[in-house]
């Protein structure tokens, strides 16, 4: 019941804000369970996966991915993959805990400082030529050339780095490279980052499923409950607007705690 009670909670934070949310399974498992990161990361990645997979049927429906980008930093992401879960396996509990703040702690004063998205999106479209990838407006297609498949690797890379590290999905990676390196449109970048964290997160879940690494019967009760509270937070229709500032500030409180915790407990 604790994991479909948690898993409540995120669900209804992910219903919120959107894939951002599961960014606090895993300190939510920590302290709610007293659970070791090892055990909650695989658990988080698969509610994740989950997550994913669903808010991306939308997506496939509208024809809204830019598959080409999406399939590139999923291949680099899940090249990596592999190596950062081999080596949080060999990191001690604390240091991973710590490493894990410093993430959360990075994306709440990101987006803290980040200016508005929308205004950023128009003042990119003025001056397409400072893209590496750009969409060509009679094709609606990206001019794929080497600095743009650099851009896009080295995304993938990170993303994979983060992701099996540390069980995230990784869009505050790939949704801002996204703004900075293209003039793709917003309502084509969130469901691409979401097809691709759909892709890592099944490959990462895979790869802890046949390792030993995930629980299973765990995954599934946790991923009761986030899909319960995903819906039950849609079905609310709660105006989120002014709400990112307190979500931001409420990452920088829970890095806080697990530092606190990684030290003194």
């Amino acid at each position: 019941m604790s994991l479909i009670l948690i898993g409540l909670i995120i669900g209804f934070i992910l219903g919120l804000f959107g894939a951002g949310g599961t960014i606090l399974a895993v300190p939510f498992l920590i302290f709610g369970l007293n659970m070791d990161p090892k055990m909650a990361i695989p658990i988080s990645m698969f509610a994740v996966a989950v997550s994913a997979i669903l808010g991306s049927i939308d997506g496939l429906i509208k024809k809204q991915i830019r598959y080409r980008a999406s399939m590139l930093i999923a291949f680099f992401a899940m090249l990596i993959s592999p190596f950062a879960i081999w080596l949080a396996q060999f990191l001690p509990k604390q240091p991973l805990m710590i490493v894990f703040a410093g993430l959360l702690l990075f994306v709440g004063l990101y987006s803290l400082m980040k200016k508005s998205k929308n205004e950023d999106s128009s003042n990119a479209n003025n001056f397409e030529e400072l893209f590496p990838c750009e969409i060509n407006q009679q094709t609606h297609k990206i001019q794929w050339t080497n600095k743009c498949a650099r851009a896009l690797s080295l995304t993938g890379g990170m993303t994979g780095l983060m992701s099996g590290l540390l069980g995230v999905g990784g869009g505050f990676i790939i949704v801002p490279a996204l703004q900075r390196f293209s003039n793709i449109k917003l309502d084509n970048i969130f469901p691409t980052s979401l097809a691709v964290i759909a892709i890592i997160s099944s490959y990462n879940s895979l790869i802890f499923l046949s390792t030993g690494l995930l629980n299973i019967h765990y995954g599934l009760l946790f991923c009761m409950g986030t899909t319960a509270g995903m819906f039950f937070s849609k079905r609310l229709k709660i105006n989120n607007k002014g709400l990112d500032k307190g979500f931001a500030s409420f990452l920088i409180l829970i890095a806080v705690l697990l530092v606190i915790k990684a030290v003194l407990f």
